[in-house]
């Protein structure tokens, strides 16, 4: 699944990066994610990306271009009930992103739209009288569209994404360093 995301993150990098050979930054950062769903689901994420230097186009307002690795690893549990069953669920939830951005700049934020292609692998478990999980699978692929907002301070930069992928609606925050 890594080698996977990995090909395809170079690919994409390569393909955002050549026409224009941007100067840019590296990132790396850490934070918080939560998704929402029968039972919502937190945890933490883990990034890196390269943001290239804002482009000034004919067209107006100056953008750039940003392209992010990200790894998650939610789960979340809660009592559930279906036709008159009902249990302890638990759902646990890991995955890598390859996502892509365009951001552009107002009043020393960052903010844009992006999309993402991702690979995940899920886990349930319940202890109600059907145990049978509802959610279990490896090598899930999906399509996200996302919202980022951010900013950076020096050699510190915080990012705040809102996601939607497969009828999941989530988001996270995450801070780090970029150099």
């Amino acid at each position: 699944m890594l080698k996977k995301i990995q090909l395809w993150g170079l690919g994409l990098l390569a393909l955002i990066l050549a026409p224009n050979l941007q100067a840019g930054d590296f990132k790396a950062m850490g934070g918080l994610t939560f998704t929402t769903q029968s039972i919502p689901l937190m945890g933490y994420s883990a990034a890196s990306g390269y943001k290239t230097d804002g482009l000034d186009l004919w067209i107006g307002q100056p953008f750039s271009q940003e392209v992010d690795l990200v790894y998650h690893n939610l789960s979340g549990k809660d009592t559930t009930s279906l036709s008159g069953n009902s249990g302890e669920s638990q759902i646990g939830l890991t995955s890598w992103e390859l996502n892509y951005f365009i951001l552009t700049g107002l009043l020393g934020f960052e903010f844009g739209p992006g999309i993402g292609y991702g690979v995940s692998s899920t886990t349930e478990s319940n202890n109600g009288t059907d145990s049978s999980p509802f959610l279990t699978g490896t090598d899930i692929h999906y399509g996200v569209l996302l919202l980022r907002l951010g900013m950076s301070f020096s050699l510190f930069t915080c990012d705040a994404n809102l996601s939607s992928f497969g009828g999941l609606i989530g988001g996270s925050l995450l801070c780090g360093i970029e150099f």
